[in-house]
């Protein structure tokens, strides 16, 4: 009986181990949240993800990742390897699922958030380090009475073995590792957690503070709130054609980290260049748009390719100085500007200034537009003047790196504004504490002397969050430069993200996408605008055969792709920018297509011919023997053919222009001529690089007109045809009927071209019949009428 309870115990022990969500570190726990939707998986069976789709049958899945299992890099293997075509994949489905009772599925575990809630994959994988070297067989030992396969050991550091579960193993890669290290006979013992790991994309010295671009919970905020710029700096950095002009107090030139700056600026006060420095503000907002980046001192800016073109205002109460703001504006206009960068705004409104908006909405980029962008305000309320003036204008609200529109009890401890928000306001980025350029030395606002002072920690307010949505603009115009304006907008808007817990809905007037009124569409998203922007082809060969591979490369790669295809291909392999696939079936025919899915849930497809062609003919036509067919027989076009040819079985039936012709898409028109009455079988041959196909029909020859007991007029016709029989009278109707006609159904029946019946009339054999073609298509028709011991055929023209 003890013997029975001890067991037990350990059982207890047992499950309640397996059933935490933690690994040891340095002999720390490390606590992590289940993700219930999201697994990965190891499996045999299925050679690209279609295939896993469909054999997994549940609804609504989707395949993140597919890729083949390589686990022996960097190891010395202990034995050979049992199965080396494995594969792996990670799928994810909107509920939970178990994947326990499958086959085909070797392996699978969970995905868990980590404390700083990042996602990590847990794989079959789990890595011991032994506590020396004779310790192999305890780990041999163990290995076996958990079913777990050791790999082999680190070439570097031969302590370290690398072990592999299966869904025979004692518990997923997790629970195997925990138990490993808490029997205490090793050193140390992990599992293969698999995250995304993002280094700094920049080596900028401030880069770590720049929560707007790669925000890690800098100043309390939340980890990953920021405007993707790291993913979208693999795309694009701005182009040199794609001009930002900053209209503010000017720009500080010679800033060591403005290396961008445009030759060509403007000061507005005097009506002259080059631009000066009237003040603080301008040099700020430069820094966000256009620092350098990545030349390991300073801030990074968005789109640092960009020039920046400084015109220079004081923003003060000053006479005529709303004037000279739009002077500033025209002036961004006629010389070149594709982004205008506004971070002021006025408590009167003046059509002056409304007008040289109007101007560069409509006549900037040689008529395709400005963008102009516009800061919302930060007095907590509705969205002030001129950024409330033109629907056209991107107006921008400020965030908290928390995901908040910045308010008085936002987390940034700012209790003394907020950003303008209201039916105007278009987007938010963020516009609080943001680092950037300063005036150099003692100026500006950050005083202290030296390089120090080149920079500011927390410069604030939509003044701030304004050259963030004007920086995105140019690295969007950087990868599509022939956008409006208005598009550009769209983009910008219709991308955003659905941040800080706001109910974002369907708003009247707000058509790309849902709407919240202190947050607009969102938080801007560098990364999907510029992906949403990029005229990306996938480019290849328009034919895909059975008997060889065809390789397609997508065109101005976005990151994240999957790939899909229509179920008639197979796909080879795949990486993010290339597919290699083919005909799935020998006999595969027919359209197809292949398709690059992106992590925004946009797509490119290109749509291919998939095997060989098809051989179209339609019903045989009826010819008249010894004439050419008075409307020429239409070949309808074969879908996939490259050439095709049509041909005759006998010397009786003659085909004019028969010979191998090449493809195209009008029907071919050909002209049948035959020496005698009967059926001849005509054959098509249509070919393309996958194989030849065949199709079949019988033409008909018939002697027409028949032994002229009918006159047909006129022919051809328009509305109607008279039908005239030329017996002359006799006394009475009915020696006529006697001595001449035998049928008792005195019928005229008409047939197209292809030999289809369209429609009959009765005979009047004492005068004339009217037959109406009033409605029929023109073309050649033949009447056949069974009222003589021979049936006589008529050819008949409608022409209207």
């Amino acid at each position: 009986m003890r013997k029975i309870l001890l067991t037990i115990s350990f059982t207890i022990i047992s499950f309640t181990m397996f059933s935490q969500n933690y690994y040891w570190y340095n002999g720390e726990k490390i606590f992590l949240e289940k993700v219930e939707n999201k697994k990965f998986i190891v499996f045999n069976s299925f050679e690209n993800p279609l295939a896993l789709t469909n054999a997994l049958n549940i609804q609504n899945l989707a395949v993140k990742k597919f890729d083949n299992l390589k686990v022996e890099t960097g190891l010395r293997l202990t034995k050979p390897l049992k199965n080396t075509k494995s594969k792996w994949a990670v799928i994810e489905v909107s509920k939970s699922i178990t994947l326990e009772n499958n086959e085909n599925i070797l392996y699978h575990a969970p995905f868990f958030l980590t404390p700083e809630k990042i996602e990590a994959g847990l794989s079959n994988l789990f890595y011991v380090k032994l506590k020396k070297t004779e310790d192999f067989d305890v780990l041999q030992k163990q290995a076996l009475k958990n079913n777990v396969e050791i790999i082999g050991n680190n070439n570097f550091m031969p302590l370290w073995y690398t072990l592999s579960c299966s869904k025979k193993s004692k518990g997923n890669s997790l629970q195997m590792a925990n138990y490993f290290y808490e029997i205490g006979m090793f050193e140390a013992s992990q599992p293969d957690l698999m995250t995304d790991d993002s280094p700094l994309c920049v080596n900028d010295t401030h880069f770590n503070n720049q929560w707007n671009l790669n925000n890690t919970g800098q100043n309390g905020g939340t980890n990953g709130i920021d405007i993707n710029f790291c993913d979208a700096r693999l795309i694009t950095s701005g182009d040199p054609n794609v001009i930002v002009a900053v209209l503010d107090t000017g720009v500080e030139m010679n800033h060591p980290d403005l290396t961008n700056m445009h030759p060509l600026s403007f000061d507005t006060e005097s009506g002259t260049s080059p631009s000066q420095v009237l003040g603080n503000h301008g040099t700020a907002c430069a820094g966000i748009i256009g620092a350098n980046s990545n030349n390991g001192d300073g801030v990074s800016g968005i789109a640092p390719d960009s020039p920046i073109m400084s015109i220079s205002n004081s923003l003060a109460a000053t006479p005529n100085s709303r004037q000279r703001r739009a002077d500033g504006i025209n002036f961004a206009v006629n010389n070149g500007a594709s982004v205008i960068s506004n971070s002021w705004g006025s408590a009167i409104q003046y059509q002056i200034i409304d007008d040289a908006i109007d101007n560069a909405l409509t006549n900037g980029r040689n008529g395709l537009g400005c963008v102009v962008v516009f800061a919302s305000g930060n007095d907590n309320g509705a969205v002030n003047y001129p950024a409330n003036s033109n629907d056209d204008i991107l107006v921008v609200g400020a965030m908290s790196q928390c995901g908040e529109r910045k308010n008085p009890s936002s987390c940034d401890g700012e209790s003394w504004w907020g950003g303008n928000f209201g039916t105007q306001l278009d987007i938010a980025a963020p516009g609080v504490l943001i680092p950037t350029t300063d005036r150099q030395g003692a100026n500006g606002y950050n005083t202290n002397s030296g390089l120090a002072g080149d920079y500011t920690q927390n410069f604030n307010g939509t003044s701030s969050a304004c050259p963030h949505v004007a920086g995105v603009a140019a690295l969007v115009l950087s990868v599509n430069p022939n956008l409006t304006s208005q598009e550009v907008n769209n983009i910008i808007e219709s991308t955003a993200q659905k941040v800080g817990g706001y109910n974002f809905s369907t708003t009247a007037n707000r058509s790309n996408g849902t709407w919240n009124n202190e947050m607009g569409y969102g938080l801007i998203n560098a990364l999907a605008a510029v992906q949403a922007a990029q005229v990306v082809t996938i480019s290849g060969q328009e034919l895909v055969c059975s008997s060889s591979n065809s390789v397609f490369t997508l065109q101005n790669t976005p990151n994240n792709v999957n790939w899909s295809t229509s179920s008639n291909l197979e796909i080879i392999s795949s990486t993010t920018s290339t597919i290699t696939v083919k005909a799935k079936y020998a006999n595969s025919r027919g359209d197809g297509f292949i398709t690059a899915n992106y992590n925004n849930g946009a797509q490119t497809t290109k749509q291919v011919y998939v095997g060989k062609p098809y051989a179209n003919l339609p019903q045989a036509p009826i010819v008249c023997t010894n004439q050419f067919s008075m409307e020429p027989y239409a070949l309808p076009a074969s879908k996939g053919a490259e050439s095709y040819r049509i041909v005759s079985s006998s010397p009786n039936l003659t085909i004019d222009g028969m010979s191998e012709m090449t493809y195209q898409d009008a029907p071919v028109l050909f002209n049948f001529l035959s020496t005698s009455a009967g059926n001849y079988l005509v054959e098509l041959f249509t070919t393309n690089a996958c194989g030849i196909s065949r199709a079949a029909m019988y033409v008909t020859s018939e002697r027409c007109g028949g032994p002229g007991g009918f006159s047909i007029s006129p022919n051809p016709a328009s509305t109607e045809v008279m039908i005239k029989s030329n017996t002359e009278k006799s006394n009475t109707t009915n020696q006529i009927q006697s001595l001449v006609f035998t049928q008792t159904n005195k019928l005229a029946k008409l047939f197209d071209f292809n030999g289809a019946f369209v429609k009959e009339v009765e005979l009047n054999l004492t005068g004339t019949t009217k037959l109406d073609v009033s409605n029929l298509k023109e073309g050649m028709y033949f009447l056949k009428i069974q009222a003589r011991e021979e049936e006589e055929t008529y050819k008949i023209i409608v022409r209207h």
